[in-house]
């Protein structure tokens, strides 16, 4: 009564979604025509707890007014494709991706594979490129299936330990092959207290003591930085010379002849 008698007044209910007096508020505020209230979610945007509440989140959802809210980057997909042993956390993480696909992505979502060679990956401490592939699948399904035209896009980083050209002339070739032109990308930079940087000081993986090639040198690192944009005029014809140096005609082949 107490949530009505404030929507009567023009009042604008901002609640959480637990039980008790949080549901009460929203309910009064809805029972009243033209009431406004908002649902407060500390886990995500399609994260309702507890689940008994979710016809009420429906219920606020489809109130006039603001609609969406953001999410423009730092999404952890490795994440939402994880698969769990309970069936259940897949079914949420699942609605999950879609809901924030669908719903809460203003054109642009920015995510950070980082970089397509596994055994760079690994010494990133980051999932395997594969998984990229399979959260583009589904960000392409949900676009299609809502009538959307959003783009993913992705953020790379050249020059980590453990990256040669010929893996930087791969992560080329692979992203012309999903259709992206690269933009959000970066030379590694050292960072203290973590692995990557330890092997770029030492020149040694501090676990196996294996040693790690890691470009250092202004020239090494451009060498790297150039296939990001090998379509750009100005990068084709050193790309081409690298790439000859490498012995690699076949990912020449694939970059500017297919």
């Amino acid at each position: 009564r107490f949530g009505a008698e404030l929507a009567r007044q023009g009042v604008q209910i901002i609640s959480g979604l637990a039980q008790g007096i949080d549901s009460m508020a929203h309910e009064g505020a809805l029972s009243v025509a033209g009431g406004r209230t908002f649902g407060i979610l500390g886990c995500g945007v399609d994260v309702v707890y507890p689940t008994g509440n979710r016809e009420l989140y429906a219920a606020v959802d489809r109130l006039p007014g603001i609609k969406k809210s953001f999410i423009g980057s730092g999404v952890r997909y490795d994440l939402l494709l994880h698969r769990y042993d309970d069936d259940r956390l897949n079914q949420s993480a699942h609605r999950y991706m879609e809901e924030l696909i669908a719903r809460h992505v203003s054109g642009r979502l920015k995510v950070a594979p980082e970089h397509t060679a596994d055994s760079v990956l690994r010494l990133m401490r980051k999932p395997s490129f594969s998984l990229f592939g399979q959260f583009k699948q589904e960000f392409d399904r949900v676009n299609r299936q809502h009538g959307l035209n959003q783009q993913l896009i992705p953020y790379f980083i050249s020059s980590h330990p453990g990256c040669k050209e010929e893996d930087m002339a791969e992560l080329a070739t692979i992203t012309k092959r999903l259709h992206f032109q690269l933009e959000q990308v970066q030379d590694f930079t050292p960072t203290p207290m973590t692995l990557a940087t330890e092997i770029y000081y030492t020149g040694y993986h501090p676990y196996t003591l294996e040693k790690v090639y890691t470009a250092r040198t202004q020239a090494q690192k451009l060498a790297q930085r150039q296939f990001f944009f090998w379509y750009k005029p100005e990068c084709r014809q050193p790309i081409l010379r690298e790439l000859q140096r490498m012995g690699r005609k076949d990912l020449a082949q694939k970059l500017f002849y297919k």
